[in-house]
């Protein structure tokens, strides 16, 4: 028999508690949290909830990314990894010369105080400078739009970032500072999809007219139209 310590986790605070399993459950335990990429403690907390019918907040950031997942894998967005306890990425090619590769990945976070729910990283590991000059510009744009545009629509501000001489070329947070029960999983899903496939039809709509003047003007009207009637926070 073990003293095992268990942290249950509770929306917004873990406690710990000390129960007595046997040993052949302990390992059996072990061996499914290996393979589910999780820990001991998680995965207790995770069969506990599910056995009285509770969600709990990583279980719930696993029905999200799988409803992402239905809403935004085409024929051009293909998904290639999930963690249930934490990230999503998808793969797609920007059609340009040799169409080079880029990543989507969610990373989905559930602090004590919640300051972040999810954060989406693109990446390109290109070496053309030609190319990373594009995106450099691209995400600039994107960028600018988001910070004037959606705190309009929304009333809300955010936060994100275009980087250079880093394989990360933008970084956006996203439902900081709203509690995870504040919306349904669907409402999230909705967003964080619409907000991917604005970036990828942005993206796509500028490397084929990236040499038209009003190019920005149209990835303006891109945004307004998937962001613009999202119902996204209650009031």
């Amino acid at each position: 028999m073990k003293d095992v310590f268990i942290y249950l986790l509770c929306f917004r605070f873990y406690s710990i508690y000390s129960i007595v399993l046997f040993d052949e459950i302990v390992e059996a335990i072990d061996r499914l949290a290996y393979i589910k990429n999780t820990n001991r403690s998680q995965l207790i907390n995770d069969m506990l909830a599910e056995k009285i019918g509770l969600l709990t907040p990583q279980q719930k950031v696993t029905n999200i990314m799988n409803k992402i997942s239905q809403l935004v894998e085409t024929d051009s967005i293909q998904v290639k990894s999930k963690n249930d306890y934490g990230s999503l990425q998808f793969g797609t090619f920007i059609k340009y010369k040799y169409k080079p590769s880029i990543r989507y990945r969610f990373e989905f976070y559930v602090g004590n105080n919640e300051e972040r729910y999810a954060v989406l990283k693109i990446n390109s590991r290109s070496k053309s400078e030609d190319l990373n000059e594009h995106l450099e510009r691209f995400f600039n744009g994107i960028c600018y739009i988001d910070k004037n545009r959606f705190p309009e629509i929304y009333q809300r501000e955010i936060i994100n970032k275009a980087y250079t001489n880093s394989n990360n070329r933008f970084i956006r947070e996203f439902l900081r500072g709203i509690p995870l029960e504040k919306m349904d999983d669907d409402s999230i899903a909705e967003y964080l999809s619409c907000y991917l496939l604005m970036i990828d039809n942005s993206l796509n709509y500028y490397f084929n007219h990236y040499n038209q003047e009003d190019v920005f003007n149209k990835i303006d009207k891109i945004y307004c139209q998937y962001l613009n009637n999202l119902n996204l926070f209650l009031k």
